[in-house]
């Protein structure tokens, strides 16, 4: 890993929560498991290691809630920025990632997860 390579990346914020929701179920009937969502403080060093972040994308379709701490979090504290497309956030994942990629060494989408996906 070259101090010298940047990376981006893009989280999608619908299947992180369909995972944590299919978790919250348990599985049983009625069942609620505990679900721990995740540390992006801790998270998003050790994703970027020692290279340099140069984008740091939150997808959440518009209408949907994104909490002002959460908000303040994300923009002040991790340096990124959130969009709200109006649709599904793949497409737009899609097409960023490609625009990035050709600016980029690394893109990581660490939480585009499946219901199957274990929660990290």
């Amino acid at each position: 890993m070259s101090k010298g390579e940047r990376v981006a990346i893009l989280v999608d914020s619908e299947n992180l929560e369909i995972s944590a929701f299919s978790r919250l179920k348990g599985g049983r009937r009625g069942a609620v498991a505990r679900v721990t969502f995740p540390n992006w403080m801790t998270i998003i060093p050790r994703v970027v290691g020692a290279r340099t972040l140069v984008r740091n994308i939150y997808y959440k379709k518009r209408g949907l809630s994104i909490s002002p701490r959460f908000r303040a979090l994300w923009e002040e504290e991790l340096h990124g920025e959130i969009r709200q497309p109006p649709k599904s956030v793949d497409p737009y994942i899609i097409v960023d990632a490609i625009s990035l990629a050709k600016k980029r060494e690394i893109i990581r989408e660490p939480f585009s997860l499946s219901t199957r996906d274990p929660v990290p």
